[in-house]
Formats: C-alpha cells, sequence, structure tokens
C-alpha cells in the first residue's frame, strides 16, 4: 500500500508541477519552462526518499515516456502540451515531451546499475535541472560572446553561467553527502564537461546528453 502512495505521489508530482507553474509559463514562456524544468528533474533528489528499488524508482518517469511519446507522434497533440514545445519542433517529433523523464530515467539506470553510492548520480541532476537553466535563461538575456554549432546560436554569457552555477552547486552537494575525493577538483571537471556538452547538444538533446556525459565522467573518476 506504501509503495502504491509513493507512485501516486510521484505522479501528481510530475503533472501538478506544470500546472502550478502555468501561470508563470504564460507571463514569461522561457522562464516558467525552465523553472519547470528545474523542479520536475529535481524530482529525482525526492526519490532517494521515496524509493530503494530501480523498478519502484523509473516506474513514473518511465510511464511519461510511453505517454510522451505517443503525444508526441499524433498530429495534433493535447493543446496542454503546447508549454513544453520548442520553437523549432514544429512538423517534427516532439522530443520534449519526452526529454525530462526520458533524462531521469538515464540518471536513475545509473544510479542503480554503475554507481556504487546512489547519490553521485545528484551531479549530473544539478547539472541538467539548475546548470542549463542557467545558461538559457542568462544566455537568452546577455548576448555577449556569441558562437554558433550548425544553425544554433549559443553565448558565453550562457555558458559561463552553467559552469558556475554547476560548479558551486556540485561543492555545496559534495559536502552535503561526504564526498571523498578532491572536491575542487572533480566538481570543476564535471562543471566543464558539463558546459561543453550543452554547448554542443541541439534540438533539445541536452536533456539526454547532459546527465549521460556526466554520469559517465563521474563514474570514471569515482
Amino acid at each position: 500500500m506504501m509503495i502504491i502512495l509513493k507512485e501516486l505521489f510521484s505522479m501528481l508530482y510530475w503533472i501538478g508541477i506544470p500546472i502550478l507553474l502555468n501561470p508563470v509559463t504564460k507571463r514569461n514562456r522561457e522562464f516558467g519552462r525552465k523553472l519547470t524544468h528545474i523542479f520536475v528533474h529535481s524530482w529525482w533528489f525526492l526519490s532517494l526518499i521515496l524509493f530503494d528499488n530501480f523498478w519502484y524508482a523509473v516506474a513514473i518517469p518511465a510511464f511519461y515516456v510511453i505517454v510522451g511519446t505517443i503525444f508526441a507522434l499524433m498530429k495534433e497533440p493535447p493543446s496542454f502540451l503546447s508549454d513544453v514545445e520548442r520553437g523549432n519542433e514544429v512538423g517534427l517529433f516532439k522530443f520534449s515531451y519526452i526529454a525530462s523523464p526520458l533524462s531521469i530515467v538515464v540518471v536513475i539506470f545509473f544510479q542503480y546499475f554503475i554507481f556504487k553510492n546512489e547519490y553521485l548520480a545528484g551531479f549530473a541532476v544539478l547539472a541538467l535541472s539548475f546548470g542549463d537553466a542557467a545558461a538559457a535563461l542568462v544566455g537568452s538575456k546577455f548576448k555577449f560572446g556569441e558562437y554558433r554549432i550548425g544553425k544554433h546560436v549559443k553565448t558565453l554569457a550562457g555558458s559561463l553561467s552553467m559552469f558556475i552555477t554547476t560548479f558551486l552547486l556540485c561543492i555545496l552537494y559534495s559536502y552535503i553527502i561526504g564526498f571523498s575525493l578532491d572536491i575542487m577538483v572533480f566538481c570543476i571537471i564535471i562543471s566543464i564537461i558539463a558546459t561543453v556538452t550543452e554547448a554542443v547538444s541541439v534540438r533539445g538533446l541536452d536533456n539526454i546528453t547532459i546527465p549521460t556525459v556526466c554520469c559517465a565522467f563521474t563514474w570514471i573518476l569515482c
């Protein structure tokens, strides 16, 4: 019974966050999307408290990947999903519908099958949620140091914001979980890796590349 309540809570969390933040999204689409991005991905930290089994932890994110895929393949997806769409997705498979839950599935996989310490996946989550949001918001506000990756324009301001945000949060997280390696060196490396990965990722793929690459390097370094 308890596990059912935990799964129900997780489902309501994933549904409720976009709904609660919808007024913010309507006033400022990009800020609302990134605030939702932060809260949705931060669910992973709650999952540490709620679950101690891979299948229980992955059930809700995997469910939303399946549902999102169905919606993404529809010619006319439900209108309430428009808030998560990217402007360049018109007429294409709406990858943004599955990006967030799929990224959490990746993180949970590393957490249970690759890492010996379940908390290590948190570094990737911090880079994905707060770091990536900082890059997008600052980069769209300040156009300092524009550069192109294919047809996509990035900014040094955004990349620098991601590095600083990820680094500071990883330092704090390291102390919270009692990380034993050289904290400063590790956090610098992970922050650089996350920043470079975000910079070269296009079409929303950073939601997958950031957690995958950060988890992989965390595993290598640890």
